[in-house]
């Protein structure tokens, strides 16, 4: 935008009047970070206000009283040598004595709390008395989220509303300061071109603070390393004296290290790995990919109370956009490679690290939402893209397209009730706290209750039963359930052996009758056919009649005496074939103990994937059975499709055999056959009737599929919120399947050659 200037200004020389000319840029950012922060802090404010306290809040609470005496009474030895909480450095319970200290009044400073042993959520007097120190935090968090907005203005707001960071930048705990001086360390070095000026050295001061606040925030002082090195592999010398910057910083800041360096500081990490390795927290039963679990999903238990806090529970969904867009980010600039080195290291980290609280996930939240806004950026420059080449396209045949759109609308207008006005539903069902009660305001009620909470606005009271808007945070309970990935291994595998079976039966059976003199191809070919022209349900039956235990055809044939029919069962049985979970438990226990949790996980979930009952290879068989008609009825299509001049051209050079097939056959019907894979693999993974008459069963274990977990749901609980997680995760996982298969493959190329 060109600034107007008056004409005794215009008059002067070019360099004069470059000084009264306006950057309308500069201005716009500058709103725009004020907005954001503006944002971040009122809702923080809220949470202030409405948060009930947290487990440790009273333990910040005390080392912050006990310092504020410190500091009144000038004792400097008394600040240095004060162990109260010392398993976390002193930096920000230092900063609690300040605020407390020209805050509050000595009276309310010099008899500290106790810190209860035990969860203090009743204990509504704490969140009282810290409520300065809450407010401090507060304004710390959106201060982090407009630094972030000061070089991305949407990823700042979602850093500002992100439900992690507003609870635990909201609440007297450790986490918003480290947290905003790793932010400005990640951001500065994003911005900085070589290994050396003065923003860089900057940065490892503030590296070093990130330290003096909670030891957690450093470790994305590794990935800066690491990137370092990439990308400027002679400068090694400067990267130590960098290092060696961020841990003077350290030393300066952290008051608990100024007479005794080494041991305080092997006593606080001592605590802190005892701390980590104790029954306290192997009690609590989380796994090691449980901060995946933080990472994709929003709080769960404090919005159902206080619904008010929470402005938009969304976080998982952005996480997920990030997480595609990593790989992305990974191939694109310098800046943008640190952004996944950050994110990644602190991940790993987590990852090993034994103390699973979800609050440490606010060490990725930053580059996370970085990355998702790398996305959305994506998805509109490319949305841009296709406008304007549709614009152009609807210029030069204006007339074609208002004849296609008046065809065109009838569809569009179906395709919005059945299916668009559905996925509505199911979304709201998801996002929500829908109960039985709830039935009786119909969809408008919960649309409603949708449309609310994405809003910030708390919950319709008038209605029969308040629906509570939840967001992602639903999705905790789903990921916390521990049958449930599971249930997506056995859907996956089942799905994918089935398939595959199928295809190279249909493609073999279509191959031998392609062949020439070949007796009743037609009348074969109708035989194999049949499958298919019989309903699933139908056949699903007749399947589970052979399959009985005690007048099954199968154990009929197979002569099997009555008493062993009473204690095995092909359908029901769930003891595996072969018990991989047994063979590698030794390797799984040596893990295990090397303290490499990751590793035996990954294992042993793949191990219990491999140990398969005799009742998935039951449903495997009749998966292959509907399935395999299909697949050769495209398998003679696409051989049909071959010119006979092709195949005798390839045998005059010499081709013949499996040679002939690789190099000639093969590579021409691909694309229908990968095609046929994708149309039928899909309608396997979201099958319902076969698994529903052959597993028949009420228990909802990990021998199960997607969509009878979601029918055991309604039927068996009557939730519908759970019903609708479950099949919103199938439709992610079944779209994330095909993007791959699609990827991989090309298969959208073979559909148009089709």
């Amino acid at each position: 935008m060109e600034t107007i200037l008056p004409p005794e200004v215009s008059s002067l020389p070019a360099k004069v009047r470059n000084q009264y000319r306006i950057n309308w840029k500069v201005w716009v950012r500058i709103g725009l970070v004020l907005s954001v922060f503006m944002v971040s802090l009122l809702v923080r404010l809220r949470a202030v206000e409405f948060l009930p306290s947290d487990y440790d809040e009273d333990d910040y609470l005390r080392a912050g009283q006990l310092y504020a005496q410190k500091i009144a009474a000038g004792d400097i030895s008394g600040v240095a040598n004060l162990r109260e909480n010392y398993e976390h450095p002193p930096m920000t319970k230092l900063a609690f004595g300040v605020v407390l200290f020209f805050t509050q009044s000595p009276a309310s400073y010099s008899q500290p709390v106790t810190a209860f042993s035990g969860s203090v959520e009743a204990k509504q007097d704490i969140a009282e008395k810290a409520r300065s120190l809450r407010t401090f935090n507060a304004i710390v968090g959106a201060i982090t989220a407009g630094v972030v907005a000061a070089i991305n203005p949407l990823a700042g707001l979602l850093v500002g509303l992100n439900s992690w960071h507003l609870k635990y930048t909201s609440q007297a705990m450790l986490e918003a300061l480290p947290c905003l001086f790793a932010t400005i360390t990640l951001l500065i070095l994003m911005r900085t071109k070589r290994n050396s000026g003065g923003w860089w050295w900057t940065a490892a001061a503030t590296l070093g603070l990130c330290a003096a606040g909670k030891y957690l925030y450093a470790v994305g002082g590794v990935a800066a390393v690491i990137w370092f090195l990439w990308r400027e592999r002679e400068s090694w010398r400067r990267v130590l004296l960098w290092v060696g910057l961020a841990l003077l910083t350290f030393y300066v800041a952290d008051p608990s290290l100024w007479f005794n360096p080494m041991g305080n500081l092997l006593d606080s990490l001592a605590f802190n790995t005892g701390y980590a390795t104790g029954t306290q927290v192997q009690n609590t039963g989380f796994a090691w990919s449980q901060p995946l679990t933080w990472l994709l999903s929003a709080v769960p238990w404090l919005p159902r109370e206080h619904p008010e806090t929470f402005p938009l529970l969304m976080d998982g969904v952005f996480s997920i956009l990030g997480l595609v867009a990593l790989w992305r980010m990974w191939r694109g600039s310098n800046s943008e490679r640190l952004v996944v080195l950050w994110f990644g290291i602190n991940m790993l980290f987590l990852f090993f690290w034994p103390t699973k609280w979800p609050q440490y996930i606010l060490a990725v939240t930053v580059p996370i939402s970085l990355a998702a806004v790398r996305f959305m950026q994506d998805v509109v420059d490319s949305g841009q893209r296709n406008w304007r080449q549709w614009r152009e396209l609807r210029g030069r045949s204006r007339t074609h397209w208002k004849a296609a759109l008046s065809w065109f609308s009838p569809t569009i207008l179906i395709l919005s009730i059945i299916v668009l006005y559905p996925l509505l539903l199911q979304t709201a069902l998801a996002s929500t706290y829908f109960q039985v009660g709830s039935l009786r305001d119909g969809a408008g009620g919960l649309i409603g209750a949708f449309g609310r909470g994405l809003l910030g606005l708390p919950p319709d009271y008038t209605l029969s039963k308040p629906i509570i808007y939840s967001g992602n945070g639903s999705f905790f309970g789903l990921l916390m359930w521990e049958p449930f990935l599971g249930v997506i291994r056995f859907n996956i595998m089942w799905a994918g052996f089935s398939i595959a079976l199928a295809t190279i039966l249909g493609l073999w059976l279509a191959t031998l009758l392609q062949r020439k003199g070949v007796f009743g191809r037609q009348a074969w070919r109708t035989l194999f056919i049949l499958p298919w022209a019989i309903p699933e349900f139908v056949g699903a039956l007749i399947w589970s009649t052979l399959f009985d235990d005690v007048n099954g055809g199968v154990n009929n044939f197979l002569n099997v005496p009555a008493e062993a029919r009473l204690n095995s069962s092909w359908l029901g049985d769930s003891v595996p074939l072969i018990n991989f979970t047994g063979i590698v438990k030794p390797i799984v226990d040596t893990l295990n103990d090397w303290r490499l949790t990751p590793f035996a996980g990954i294992l042993e979930y793949i191990a219990a994937g491999l140990s398969l009952p005799r009742s998935f290879w039951v449903l495997v068989i009749v998966g292959v059975w509907v399935s395999f008609p299909f697949m050769m009825l495209v398998s003679t299509v696409a051989l049909r499709s071959i010119s006979i001049e092709v195949m005798e051209a390839a045998r005059v050079d010499g081709a013949k055999g499996w040679n002939l097939w690789r190099g000639i056959t093969w590579p021409l019907i691909r694309p229908s056959i990968w095609a046929g894979v994708l149309l039928r693999g899909t309608l396997l993974f979201n099958a319902f009737h076969i698994p529903l008459m052959l597993i028949n069963n009420s228990r909802v274990g990990e021998n199960n599929t997607l969509a009878n977990i979601t029918y055991l749901s309604m039927r068996y609980g009557s939730n519908y919120s759970v019903a609708a997680l479950v099949n919103v995760v199938t439709m992610g996982a079944a779209i994330s399947l095909i993007w791959l298969f699609n990827r991989q493959t090309r298969v959208v190329e073979g559909i148009q050659y089709v």
